[in-house]
């Protein structure tokens, strides 16, 4: 658990072999979930980078697999990218799900005010 008391969740990266092919997935134990990955499969899924989240559905299934979706393999989760254009999506992930985060933030504490007939800055 982290220090807000919400389960600590991850989204790894995990190349397979040496070439361009990228598994993006959520866990909450990443390497426990390669080591699992890794006995059916004939090549090697080396850790490439891992994100510390509270919400991996929407950073992973959300975002960065639409992101990267034209270049997904079959039905899988793996995507044939490079890494900088998959260091790029993620990036752009995290700032998506950041603002969007502090956008909901903001409309839960204004949820929470009554009418009082005036009108409000955007």
């Amino acid at each position: 658990m982290s220090e807000s008391g919400i389960a600590e969740q991850h989204v790894y990266f995990f190349q397979r072999g040496s070439g361009n092919c990228y598994k993006v997935g959520k866990s909450k134990e990443p390497e426990k979930r390669r080591r699992n990955l890794q006995t059916g499969s004939a090549e090697e899924l080396r850790p490439c980078r891992c994100v510390a989240t509270s919400d991996a559905s929407a950073l992973e299934t959300t975002y960065i697999h639409q992101l990267l979706d034209d270049r997904r393999v079959g039905e899988q989760e793996f995507f044939w990218v490079t890494e900088q254009e998959l260091d790029k999506a993620i990036d752009e992930a995290l700032r998506f799900v950041e603002e969007a985060t502090t956008l909901f933030s903001e409309a839960k504490q204004l949820a929470k005010h009554k009418p009082d007939g005036q009108m409000r800055d955007p």
